[in-house]
């Protein structure tokens, strides 16, 4: 069917009267155009496409209009039910987005399939809620970052570990490894092996935050997609079925896992009898409750390489207009993220994550240009007494070259890009003591190294990337630089997702005074490709509940009593 058949029938059905009162304009032609797309890969002639279409637009105000209140089985307080209560728009959008997407012969509202569409939509919507409700923001008390916890760092990092009472059912699995953590079989006595209960025990609030659950946005969003599950009909019987697939089928593991036995967790078993689906989708079919991964600027990996915000895994929580760089677009909400415990679209994600990157790049900015002005005081700039000086050799690509370490004992600050602002008010700072920088003279390189004694700077070294952020000669910079060690002649190296090298101007001189100052990054230097993309392809990379109407699938959920008998 042509583009110009396909506006005409959008602009006939997409009216409001045709659709539940809270969906929007937007949605609505978007379901209107993915019914005839649907229903044109099955073959139907374009001369019935319209009528099938408006069948399937009147079942789905009916069906939508007396199930759009559905509930889930997560308990609640008073207020955060009365949160929830209001989001019948979510419902909503969450009922039509299924419909459409199975909308052909058979779909989804066909009868012995509502089930389904109930069960979908429900486990759609208790991820978000638990999300909205538990997760975020943080200082609720269910969900922190590993970092939170000073006693919590490990030698190699941070590590990641469930709360207190949850312990009695769940442990790493493989010591010293802090993941997978998997649901222990006896668990600790008394308490007897119950995958619901062990589920429900990650959901424990404690005011310590030593005493918490400690993961990351990826390991929150594989408990946040396993605690779905219990939205099944026999919540017990089902989890307990799952539990018995294999040992460690029911883990809490990065939500991508680079495993090489996907069938052995819940959320990667491609099996027949898989409950997620892992895979591309074009970006205007996004629907509420589909995991994404939001990416960061690359640049943070080598500001900050143990950070938590390299990219955030997240949810769809609303599809707004549809468009995914305008405010009022698609809503996201991942573990922490956006700041404020709300959900946000692509434009209020970045404004946190590049404040973030941008307070690291002035520290390095800073950092950088004290001791490019050490070297050009021949070492006078600092006394002494503040700075500690040690030598060693490095080898890269077959050359090896001496390497000269500092340890600069003084006081610096630096400004903080994520701290609000008014016209009347200036940008906080923040203030740390002590640093190390690495050296290579031969190279015209150095390395603010992110090891702070000069003993496990010079034990780390400098050949790893991840040991500092580089700086080099600009080879061509734009304003001549008055000496070797003029900040305008040297740039920030990083290495994006692939490994080539990409070079930072951090430096530039301005005004009549021609101070120095630094290049902060910009937003749209953050749009080129906000989400997870498919190798080789545009579509949105994405972990959703799998839909099957395959009979022998159908089956399985209610063996296994997802669904009802």
């Amino acid at each position: 069917m042509d583009e110009k058949t396909i506006k005409k029938i959008v602009d006939k059905l997409a009216v409001a009267s045709n659709f539940e009162a809270t969906y929007a304009s937007e949605d609505r032609r978007w379901f209107i155009t993915k019914a005839i797309k649907v229903l044109s890969a099955q073959g139907v002639a374009d001369a019935d496409i319209q009528s099938k279409v408006t069948t399937v637009v009147g079942k789905a105000k009916t069906f939508v209009k007396a199930n759009g209140d559905f509930k889930i089985g997560v308990k609640l307080d008073t207020k955060r039910a009365a949160t929830e209560r209001d989001s019948r728009g979510r419902r909503v959008e969450i009922l039509y987005g299924l419909i459409a997407t199975d909308s052909g012969d058979p779909g989804l509202l066909d009868t012995g399939n509502t089930a389904l569409l109930k069960f979908v939509a429900q486990r759609r919507y208790r991820s978000i809620e638990r999300m909205e409700l538990f997760v975020n923001p943080n200082g609720r008390g269910y969900f922190r970052y590993p970092d939170t916890c000073p006693a919590n760092q490990a030698k190699n990092g941070w590590r990641w570990t469930v709360n207190m009472d949850a312990q009695k059912y769940w442990e790493p699995l493989s010591p010293p490894a802090n993941i997978p953590i998997w649901m222990k079989n006896p668990p600790t006595a008394p308490a007897a092996f119950d995958p619901v209960a062990a589920v429900k025990s990650l959901f424990t609030r404690k005011d310590d935050a030593c005493e918490g659950n400690l993961l990351d946005c990826a390991t929150t969003m594989n408990v946040i997609l396993m605690d779905s599950l219990l939205e099944g009909h026999d919540p017990a019987a089902f989890m307990g079925s799952q539990a018995a697939r294999n040992p460690i089928y029911l883990s809490i593991i990065h939500v991508n896992p680079p495993i090489t036995q996907p069938e052995a967790f819940f959320l990667t078993d491609p099996s027949a009898e898989g409950l997620f689906v892992k895979g591309g989708i074009p970006l205007d079919d996004l629907q509420v409750g589909d995991h994404v991964y939001i990416r960061n600027h690359e640049l943070y990996k080598t500001l900050q390489p143990t950070g938590s915000w390299n990219g955030e895994h997240a949810l769809v929580t609303d599809c707004g207009n549809r468009v995914i760089d305008s405010d009022k677009g698609f809503k996201f909400m991942g573990h922490g993220m956006p700041h404020g415990g709300e959900s946000g679209a692509i434009p209020r994600f970045y404004k946190g994550l590049l404040g973030e990157i941008n307070t690291y790049l002035h520290r390095s900015y800073r950092l950088a240009a004290i001791f490019l002005n050490f070297l050009d005081s021949n070492k006078t700039s600092i006394p002494a007494s503040k700075w500690q000086h040690d030598t060693g050799t490095a080898t890269a690509d077959g050359n090896t070259f001496d390497v000269d370490y500092y340890f600069f004992d003084i006081d610096f600050s630096y400004l903080d890009y994520t701290s609000k602002t008014s016209k009347s008010t200036k940008m906080a700072k923040k203030h740390e003591h002590g640093f190390v920088v690495a050296h290579a003279p031969s190279q015209n390189q150095f390395m603010l190294h992110h090891r702070r004694k000069l003993a496990d700077a010079k034990s780390d070294g400098v050949t790893d990337r991840g040991s500092g952020v580089l700086f080099a000669v600009d080879s061509a910079p734009e304003t001549p630089p008055k000496n070797a060690f003029d900040p305008i002649g040297w740039i920030l190296s990083y290495l994006n997702a692939s490994g080539s090298e990409l070079n930072y101007t951090l430096f530039k001189r301005s005004g009549h005074s021609k101070s120095l100052s630094m290049v902060p990054l910009d937003m749209w230097e953050l749009y080129t490709e906000p989400l997870a993309r498919m190798p080789n392809s545009n579509d949105v990379f994405t972990t959703r509940a799998r839909v099957s109407l395959d009979a022998a699938y159908l089956s399985f959920l209610k063996t296994a009593k997802a669904l009802p008998p």
